[in-house]
Formats: structure tokens, C-alpha cells, sequence
């Protein structure tokens, strides 16, 4: 990898801490601002790390995974934004919690199921009265708008070279390799370029003819004034899921938020708020200060895209919906690719070429 230049498109989550990872093997690394206006996906993400899906047996074991590496980083680096906490979770039917805490436990995720009086006692914060709930102990939240600009930070202090306000507008290729980049009509030469771009990957993938299937996700936050301390849990309930942030404000949304637009963002926080006040016993003069509105990127079958393209030896991507939980692992699968050590079984799921099969089946 010596004298090899690598460029990584996008300055969220995903593209941050794959030049973070890159950068401590070091590697020559420059990472572009794709973009975040439209592309960083990591400003509008709710910051819940967490291993909370277990109908896919090899993703919940790559979300466990790297919710262990988030523990080694934040050993690490210890001003990091994350802040592991329990999640108290009763987003699910009651007659469904009991055998998903089995689940839970049978993977080797640590749940337990709390009757009403046990939340109660545990979490006097909360106007409680459901029959049950999903305890998971080894939960975590990170600062949405904090922790890209962090990764970039340390991977900065590595020698990593981030350019700021650079749109990456194509991607060049030349005799079956990538050649770089254009910002502009400005090219950039790099022996191997990542894309994690996020919402933006697809317009950049189909610049060279490459088709990414994508099914991308509107979404709406909240945060509200500060509050006094509330409560040092991630809560997940029917209707509203939040936790309280390090400076006293509340992040929150709705679960099943149905459309969100512009012309619905006061409906929406009115909602939230609603609830939050339903769930919390005490609340002071609880206002909206800001609120989110914007894509979330997720390939079309729900899960991530990552790993080396066959088309183009020298091009990999990393583009999923689950970023913040998936950072450390997804930033680890790529490293290890991009310095051909990559341990095939565990990024061969998500390779973009399983969407050739889908769309033949289709075709037939």
C-alpha cells in the first residue's frame, strides 16, 4: 500500500471512519465533502447504536460486532460522542417481546424482559404502564452531529487530507481500473477510490455505467430546549423513540413517521412532542429548537452495499442504511479489502453484484 493514493467520497459516518481506519494503517488517504447538504446522512440519523434486528442471523452478528468495536474506540478515544446506555424498548407486541429476548439472548445480545413494576422502579422517569418491556443493557447512542466531524478529526491527526466543500462529480476510468476523480472539471488522480457517499452514491456510481438500486428513506428529527436530567436510556416506544443528549436537549421521532415534507414538519413536531410528554412524568416548557428533514440511504433490499466492484478491481463502496451502529465494523471490512486481507465470508452477503441475480429473476 506504500505510495498508493486512495480517495474516500463522502464525510459522513461511513466515509469518515473508513479514512479513520485507512489512515491508521497509514495510508495515503484524502477524504472529499461530498456534498452534505444533500448527501450526509449522518446529520439526519437518530445516533442509536444497537444490534435490535435479528431476522437476518449474519447482519445481527456484524451489528454485535461492531457495537464491540465502538467499546474499543471509545477506550481509545474517550472524548468521543458515545454514550453507552440502556435501551428500554416496548416498540413490539407484548406476545413478541418474550420470544425476541430469547432471540436476543440465543445470539448472544444481552436483553431481558421487565414486567411494569420492575420499568417503574428502574426508570421512575417514565409514565409507564405497559405489561412489559425489552431491556437491553449494552446499548449506545452517538452525537449525530459530532461524531463524523470527530472521526475526521483523529483520521486528520493520522495524516488523512479532508477537502471541504468538494463535490465529487464523476468518477474516471480507463482501461477496465479507476483513474480518480472530478470535482469540477478539476481531476483528481487516486490509485483506488471508496465510495460512501450515501444518498449521493448512486448518481457517482452511474457516472461509469454502475447500477445501484436505492429506495432511500425521508426522515424527521427533533431536538428539543434543555431539560433538567430525565432519563440515561435510549426508549423506544409505539410511537416515539428518544434519549436525552450530554447538553440536556432530547432528540426524538416518530417510529412510524408515514410522509414527511416540508409542509408537514409542524404536524410532525406537535406529534413528538405529544408523545414525549405523555411518556415523560416531568417536562419543562418542552419546545422544539431544530428539526431534520432529509434522505437516509438504503439500497433497495435493506441491506448494506459494500466491497470491491468486479467491473473495476481498484473501486469499492459502502453505502447502508445503519451507519452509525455499522461505522466501526463496515470501516474494518473495507480496510481490510482495500489491503487485500479481507475475510471473504463475512462481505460477501453485500456485494452489489446480488442485485445482477435479483433483477434476472425478475427478468424471467
Amino acid at each position: 500500500m506504500t505510495g498508493q493514493k486512495i480517495c474516500v467520497i463522502g464525510a459522513g459516518i461511513i466515509g469518515s471512519s473508513i479514512a479513520y481506519e485507512l489512515s491508521r494503517r497509514d495510508a495515503d488517504v484524502t477524504i472529499f465533502d461530498n456534498n452534505p447538504a444533500d448527501s450526509r446522512a449522518t446529520d439526519f440519523s437518530f445516533g442509536w447504536i444497537n444490534a435490535h434486528n435479528h431476522k437476518n442471523r449474519h447482519h445481527f452478528d456484524l451489528r454485535i460486532r461492531s457495537i464491540e468495536l465502538w467499546r474499543a474506540l471509545k477506550t481509545r478515544h474517550q472524548d468521543l460522542p458515545v454514550h453507552f446506555r440502556p435501551a428500554v424498548d416496548w416498540d413490539l407486541p407484548a406476545n413478541e417481546m418474550e420470544e425476541t429476548v430469547q432471540v436476543y439472548n440465543e445470539l448472544g445480545y444481552d436483553s431481558y424482559l421487565l414486567g411494569s413494576a420492575e420499568i417503574r422502579k428502574k426508570f421512575p422517569e417514565l409514565n409507564f404502564h405497559e405489561d412489559c418491556a425489552i431491556l437491553c443493557p449494552g446499548d449506545a447512542t452517538a452525537e449525530p452531529d459530532k461524531i463524523s466531524e470527530m472521526i475526521v478529526r483523529i483520521a486528520a491527526s493520522q495524516g488523512a487530507k479532508f477537502i471541504e466543500n468538494a463535490p465529487v462529480d464523476s468518477i474516471s476510468v480507463s482501461g477496465g481500473r479507476v483513474t480518480g476523480v472530478y470535482i469540477g472539471e478539476e481531476f483528481n488522480k487516486f490509485d483506488k477510490v471508496i465510495v460512501a457517499a450515501g444518498c449521493g452514491s448512486e448518481r457517482l456510481l452511474n457516472t461509469i455505467d454502475i447500477q445501484l438500486p436505492m429506495n432511500n428513506r425521508i426522515g424527521s428529527l427533533i431536538r428539543t430546549n434543555v431539560q433538567s436530567k430525565q432519563i440515561d436510556a435510549i426508549i423506544s416506544a409505539p410511537n416515539v423513540h428518544f434519549w436525552q443528549m450530554q447538553d440536556g436537549c432530547i432528540i426524538a421521532g416518530e417510529n412510524q413517521a408515514g410522509e414527511i415534507s416540508a409542509n408537514n414538519l409542524e404536524t410532525y413536531a406537535n406529534n413528538v412532542c405529544g408523545s414525549l410528554k405523555s411518556i415523560l412524568n416531568s417536562t419543562e416548557n418542552l419546545i422544539v429548537e431544530h428539526q431534520t428533514l432529509g434522505k437516509r440511504p438504503q439500497p433497495v433490499d435493506g441491506w448494506p452495499v459494500l466491497g470491491r466492484l468486479e467491473e473495476y478491481p481498484n473501486l469499492f463502496t459502502a453505502v447502508l442504511h445503519s451507519g452509525i451502529t455499522l461505522a466501526p465494523i463496515v470501516s474494518k471490512m473495507l480496510a481490510d479489502e482495500v489491503f487485500n486481507c479481507a475475510e471473504e465470508n463475512l462481505i460477501s452477503p453485500y456485494r452489489i453484484t446480488r442485485f445482477d441475480t435479483q433483477m434476472e429473476a425478475i427478468a424471467s
